[in-house]
């Protein structure tokens, strides 16, 4: 008997997900959609239009291998390359979304983003289940802090005093002068990605410094820094994305499947979804990574020999 081909609205509804997990591709037994319709690869199916397919005594010749050739190809490309535009972009364009849908400021969006890995739906259930503790674990005070009435006021780092207008705080009412602000702002971005999760200084408060206050006291150069660490995060954050690992390369790879596969970059670079190193199949992730530590070891024992015995190698 043929396979079944569904037509577009004859097609059986997707499996559910986790909302933690991002859609991931199917298995090798699942229909697979080439172009308006689906085809069992676990069979010797026809494709065809609307089910009408070929007379019974046909077998998968002609139009039949070109479908197959083409599930092949799709089966081997359940990837997507990003370049640093394409990352910018869907980064920019989550940020938007969680801003519109919570009706918070962008830079409050962009925090809980980073804290929950650029995980929209795990946010938006948590968020819409209790706001109150999201924004506690975070650190997003649910109302700026109101200053107190007076003309003067003591900078909490080098206990100096100054008028109201020289003075920031991160939401929280701890208040610094900008002097020390920009000294704190510095050392974290010159420190690495951890300033993206930056505090603050009090030790006892929990509040997150925003992205506006960074752009309104940070240096021009270390603000080019920061955002370059935002755009990272976006990559090294998501465990369906990753960096191509060829040298100088910027671009990254989306994975859309749920298995281990050889991807290549537009890089002409190809290398192993699972464990990054080059191409490996059909040896295992776990062998190429004892072969390549037994590699490592013996060149060390190769270059220790010849250290302590003064021998020169050409």
């Amino acid at each position: 008997p043929k396979t079944p081909i569904f037509p577009p609205s004859d097609r059986p509804p997707p499996a559910a997900m986790d909302s933690d997990d991002e859609p991931w591709g199917a298995s090798d037994d699942d229909p697979v959609a080439v172009g308006d319709y689906y085809y069992d690869c676990s069979d010797g199916g026809s494709g065809g239009a609307g089910g009408g397919g070929e007379d019974e005594g046909s077998d998968c010749a002609g139009d039949d291998y070109e479908v197959r050739e083409e599930v092949a190809s799709m089966r081997e490309k359940r990837y997507a390359v990003l370049s640093e535009n394409d990352i910018h972009e869907r980064q920019e364009e989550a940020i938007r979304r969680v801003s519109s849908i919570f009706s918070i400021p962008r830079e409050s969006a962009c925090i809980l983003l980073r804290q929950y890995k650029w995980n929209i739906s795990k946010l938006s259930d948590e968020w819409f289940a209790d706001e109150e503790r999201v924004r506690h674990f975070v650190g997003l005070p649910t109302n700026g802090a109101v200053l107190p009435d007076c003309q003067e006021l003591t900078c909490g780092i080098c206990f100096e005093g100054y008028s109201t207008s020289a003075l920031s705080s991160a939401g929280c009412g701890h208040l610094y002068c900008h002097e020390c602000w920009e000294g704190y702002i510095s050392a974290s971005i010159n420190d690495g990605p951890g300033c993206l999760s930056l505090r603050c200084p009090e030790p006892s408060c929990t509040a997150m410094v925003l992205e506006e206050t960074i752009n309104r006291l940070a240096k021009d150069e270390e603000k080019v820094k920061y955002k370059q660490f935002l755009s990272c995060s976006y990559v090294e954050d998501n465990k369906k994305i990753k960096w191509c690992p060829a040298p100088d390369c910027t671009r990254a790879v989306e994975f859309l499947g749920d298995e281990n596969y050889d991807v290549s970059c537009m890089c002409k670079f190809s290398f192993c979804w699972n464990c990054t190193e080059e191409t490996h199949r059909p040896v295992s992730c776990e062998t190429v990574s004892k072969w390549i530590l037994k590699n490592s070891a013996e060149s060390e024992n190769v270059n220790w020999f010849v250290i302590t015995h003064n021998f020169f190698v050409p």
